[in-house]
């Protein structure tokens, strides 16, 4: 099992590694595991984590990772030679991941403040990517999208703490109740909290304060076939 690094502090950017294993393709593409990785995969609605791995003999551009049968595989151009066994420094693209952080831990405070007035939505899904999204079971009036937007962005200014932490299943039911269904039940679970907020599950890498998100913008809020979608995004103001 490779060491989830990212988890331990999301504001790591650089760290020593292992190549575990590599397996090359075409074209100089490998995929490849390691015994510690600071790369976030895909999950969540997040996108994963880029940058390089460098070794003494070659070095690994890193493209996009993904969680497969369990292991977390790193897909990317490699240059020179990297093999199993070798030490190396991993490189995040510290950028992106402070963008994807600020949207994905954007999009669970309007989750947040939305079910403070509105906790008869059912949510269904979300994207904390490039063209974020929250979707719900549900109705809004039009007018809730000039108020939500207000009330999250007064939430981003309070500063609060965002906290995320491992539990079990059998703990996370006790905290949050009802659980998406495809959730497993036989391995520890990551959770977050905002604040006050209820807590609720991810497995996605957050910001440390709602202070850090910066301006939320809820872009749209359309109904469709019994449907809720509100797109938002983040800005700097």
């Amino acid at each position: 099992m490779t060491e989830q690094i990212y988890y331990e502090d999301a504001y790591l950017a650089e760290a020593e590694v292992t190549v575990t294993n590599i397996q090359p393709r075409n074209g100089g593409v490998v995929f490849f595991e390691l015994d510690r990785t600071p790369f976030y995969p895909e999950g969540g609605g997040q996108p994963a984590d880029q940058g390089t791995v460098e070794t003494a003999t070659g070095s690994i551009r890193v493209n996009t990772v993904r969680t497969q049968d369990g292991a977390i595989l790193h897909e990317g151009k490699m240059t020179g030679t990297v093999e199993p066994g070798q030490a190396g420094t991993a490189t995040i693209k510290w950028s992106r991941r402070e963008k994807y952080m600020r949207m994905h831990s954007a999009g669970h405070l309007v989750h947040d403040v939305l079910m403070r007035s509105h906790p008869e939505l059912k949510p269904v899904r979300g994207k904390h990517g490039d063209k974020a999204f929250l979707e719900y079971v549900g109705s809004l009036d039009a007018e809730v999208q000039s108020t939500l937007e207000s009330e999250v962005n007064d939430e981003i200014a309070a500063d609060h703490p965002i906290r995320t932490w491992s539990c079990t299943y059998d703990e996370l039911v006790e905290m949050c109740g009802e659980l998406p269904a495809n959730l497993p039940t036989d391995k520890d679970l990551r959770v977050l909290k905002i604040g006050d907020f209820e807590p609720m599950p991810d497995g996605g890498v957050q910001v440390a304060k709602t202070g850090e998100i910066g301006h939320v913008v809820i872009h749209h809020i359309t109904q469709e076939d019994g449907r809720v979608t509100i797109r938002y995004g983040v800005t700097n103001d």
